[in-house]
């Protein structure tokens, strides 16, 4: 484990993707904001007072796509007059993070997919070489693991009524559900409305299944053999059993790393234990600043406000975020340097 003494928190925005543009991307923007580990720490809801900043924009010498401009608002002509990424800028960059107190250590959101292998690209292209001591961690797995390490915690340190309240709101829904998808309780239903004077029997079985369901408790219902085939209880039959301990692991402890694929929600026909996860995350940096400090981000995809947002939201999680960066941090001599 490597003991960070400086955080760079950065971002690029581009030409557009490398994939829709045969990996011949190039920069149009450039932000990094830096400050020291004990600062990030010390932070509460404000940035640490002393950052140091560098933002730059270049011409890319060749068109940017309608998407990107439309997304970043940096259009040809606006970058017309400005200088290309060239050894200046790479010396720039270079002597920016000497400054800072090592070891360094470089931030980006979906970092390892795209910002450290195309700024690695194009320092390599003009032969400017970083810092020996220079670490890199993306932020995308890491929030994920943030994230799910917060669940967790909460639920495994409230063992009383209120963490029950998640289990009974499931266990309820589940059933409405499946009642309600069941097609024979649709047909019976548009029978008696039809045929039959007792409106209120649907009703009635309806509420009862769903009484006698959460009255027992996970452990009876695991252990006690299936009910005899009768008309009242066909409904309450087809209720799928929920594990003994989901409420202990709402949350999964497995971290998906650099990837937005995540499983699939609801009670699955395997002899694992079942994690229900709610409703599904997405971890892309608008979302996770919104669920993380409660604000919108309203100048996405400008390199300084996606910076200043990612470092935003470090300072909300910021033990946990230096000790997943001093864990899982990697060289940049090891970062590669094609896509």
């Amino acid at each position: 484990m490597v003991e960070l003494k400086s955080f760079v928190f950065f971002d690029l925005e581009t030409t557009g993707l490398p994939e829709y543009e045969h990996f011949r991307t190039k920069i149009t923007e450039l932000s990094m904001v830096a400050c020291a580990r004990e600062h990030l720490l010390e932070a509460s809801t404000e940035p640490p007072r002393v950052t140091h900043k560098l933002s730059l924009c270049f011409n890319p010498h060749r068109m940017i796509t309608l998407g990107s401009s439309q997304a970043t608002g940096l259009y040809n002509d606006l970058l017309e007059k400005e200088a290309k990424f060239d050894a200046n800028a790479g010396e720039m960059v270079k002597l920016f993070l000497e400054r800072l107190q090592k070891p360094v250590c470089l931030v980006a959101h979906n970092g390892q997919r795209f910002d450290f292998i195309l700024l690695k690209q194009h320092l390599l292209r003009i032969d400017v070489c970083l810092p020996g001591d220079l670490y890199c961690v993306d932020s995308l797995p890491a929030f994920r693991e943030i994230e799910a390490d917060v669940d967790r915690s909460y639920f495994e340190n409230n063992e009383g009524l209120d963490s029950e309240i998640p289990e009974l709101e499931y266990q309820a829904l589940r059933v409405m559900e499946e009642l309600e998808r069941s097609k024979d309780w649709l047909k019976e239903r548009q029978k008696q409305n039809e045929t039959t004077p007792q409106s209120g029997r649907v009703e009635q079985k309806y509420k009862q299944a769903l009484r006698d369901y959460l009255a027992v408790s996970p452990n009876e219902r695991q252990s006690a053999s299936p009910p005899e085939s009768s008309d009242d209880s066909d409904e309450a039959a087809k209720v799928p059993q929920r594990p003994t301990k989901s409420r202990k692991r709402l949350f999964d402890d497995a971290v998906t790393n650099g990837t937005d694929k995540e499983e699939d929600e609801g009670v699955k026909p395997s002899a694992a234990p079942t994690v229900w996860n709610g409703p599904k995350k997405r971890f892309n940096l608008s979302e996770l600043y919104r669920r993380t400090v409660g604000k919108e981000l309203l100048k996405a995809h400008c390199a300084e406000a996606d910076v200043l947002a990612l470092m935003d939201c470090a300072i909300v999680h910021s033990a946990r975020f230096v000790r997943y960066a001093e864990a899982n941090c990697v060289p940049y001599e090891e970062v590669k340097s094609k896509f």
